[in-house]
C-alpha cells in the first residue's frame, strides 16, 4: 500500500466549498481569475490532488447554469494544462450533467507512471450537499475555498491523522441531525460555528486555510500573486542562491508566468545560453571571457526560472528533471 492510500484509508470525501464572489463580479470570473498563472480554483483543485485527495466535490449554491458554466470553463483549463504537465483530471460531474474532460485516445498517451486522476462531482444547492454527504462513512474534509491551500499543509494535516489515529476508531457516518445543523452552518458562511462543529463532531474536519492565503477582495489576487511568486524558491537554496540568483530568476519568473512558454522550453533556451557561454570563453580574449561570464550569469538565472515555472503552474514532469540534470552535468 503507498503512502498516500494509507494516509486516505479512513477519508470519506473532500468538500471544496467556494463562497459566493464580493460584487459585481460573477463566479466563474472570480474563481477563474489567474493567481501566478493559474486560475483560482484550478490552483486550489490541483493543491488537493497533488496532495493525495482524488475525489473532490466542489460545492457552491448558485443556479445550475452558472454552476455550469464554471465547471466547462474549468475542463477546459484542465485539458489547456493537459498539454504542458503530468496532470491528469479525468472526469466531472455537475449534479446529473456529466462531461467527459477527456477522450480514451487522450487518456492512452499518458504515460501510466504520470497519472494524476480526479473525480470531480460539482454540487450546486445545499440539497444535493447533503444527499451527497449522508451516509457516507469516513472522515469529512470540508475546505474553504476562499483561501488558497498549498499541497505541503494539506499533506501535513492528513499526515496528522495517521498519526493521532494508528488504529481509527470505526467511521460512523454524521448523523441526520448533525448533518441538517452542518447545512444550516455551511449556509451562514460562518467559520466559527463550522470550527466549532468540528470540535464537537469527530468525522469531521473543517480547513478554513492560513489567514495570508485567504481572497476576499480583487486586491487579494495581486498579493497572492506575489506571495506564492516569493515563496517559488527551494528549500535547500544555498545562500548564494537565494541572494544572487532567485531575485534575478524571480524577475524572470514573473514575466514567463505570463506566457505559454513551458519550463522545458525555458530548460532548453538556458541550455543554448550556457552553450554560448562556453563557446565565448573558448575564445580566450578578454571581451569573449567577460561576454562569456556575463552569459553565464543570465544562463544561471534562467535556469532558476524554469523550476519556479515549473512548480507556480503544477508542469513539473519527468521530462523536465532529465533536461535540468543534462543541463546540470554539461
Amino acid at each position: 500500500m503507498n503512502q498516500n492510500t494509507h494516509l486516505l484509508s479512513h477519508i470519506s470525501c473532500s468538500v471544496l466549498h467556494l463562497k459566493s464572489p464580493p460584487e459585481p463580479y460573477k463566479t466563474s470570473e472570480w474563481y477563474t481569475s489567474r493567481i501566478a498563472g493559474v486560475p483560482f480554483l484550478l490552483r486550489n483543485i490541483m493543491s488537493l490532488q497533488r496532495s493525495g485527495l482524488h475525489n473532490l466535490i466542489v460545492y457552491i449554491d448558485k443556479p445550475q447554469e452558472e454552476i455550469e458554466k464554471l465547471a466547462s470553463t474549468i475542463n477546459d483549463l484542465l485539458q489547456e494544462n493537459l498539454e504542458n504537465c503530468d496532470v491528469l483530471v479525468m472526469s466531472a460531474t455537475v449534479g446529473d450533467f456529466a462531461a467527459e474532460t477527456l477522450e480514451k485516445e487522450k487518456i492512452k498517451k499518458q504515460k501510466e507512471d504520470a497519472r494524476i486522476i480526479t473525480n470531480i462531482h460539482w454540487v450546486s444547492n445545499s440539497g444535493q450537499l447533503k444527499e451527497t454527504l449522508q451516509n457516507r462513512e469516513g472522515h469529512t474534509l470540508f475546505f474553504n475555498g476562499s483561501a488558497l491551500h498549498d499541497k505541503k499543509e494539506v499533506r501535513s494535516l492528513l499526515k496528522t491523522f495517521t498519526h493521532q489515529e494508528a488504529t481509527p476508531p470505526e467511521a460512523l457516518p454524521i448523523s441526520k441531525d448533525r448533518l441538517e445543523s452542518l447545512i444550516e452552518k455551511i449556509k451562514r458562511n460562518d467559520e466559527k460555528e463550522l470550527i466549532e462543529f468540528q470540535e464537537e463532531t469527530p468525522s469531521f474536519t473543517y480547513i478554513p486555510g492560513s489567514e495570508q492565503a485567504h481572497v476576499k477582495e480583487q486586491k487579494d489576487f495581486s498579493i497572492q500573486h506575489e506571495r506564492l511568486l516569493a515563496g517559488s524558491g527551494q528549500n535547500h537554496d544555498s545562500p548564494i542562491t537565494r541572494l544572487l540568483s532567485r531575485p534575478f530568476s524571480q524577475k524572470m519568473t514573473r514575466f514567463f508566468l505570463n506566457t505559454k512558454i513551458t519550463p522545458n522550453q525555458i530548460t532548453l533556451f538556458s541550455f543554448g545560453v550556457g552553450l554560448g557561454s562556453a563557446i565565448c570563453f573558448a575564445g580566450g580574449t578578454y571581451p569573449m571571457n567577460v561576454f562569456g561570464g556575463l552569459l553565464l550569469l543570465f544562463s544561471t538565472w534562467v535556469d532558476g526560472a524554469d523550476g519556479e515555472i515549473a512548480r507556480l503552474k503544477f508542469m513539473e514532469s519527468k521530462l523536465g528533471g532529465k533536461l535540468a540534470c543534462l543541463q546540470v552535468d554539461s
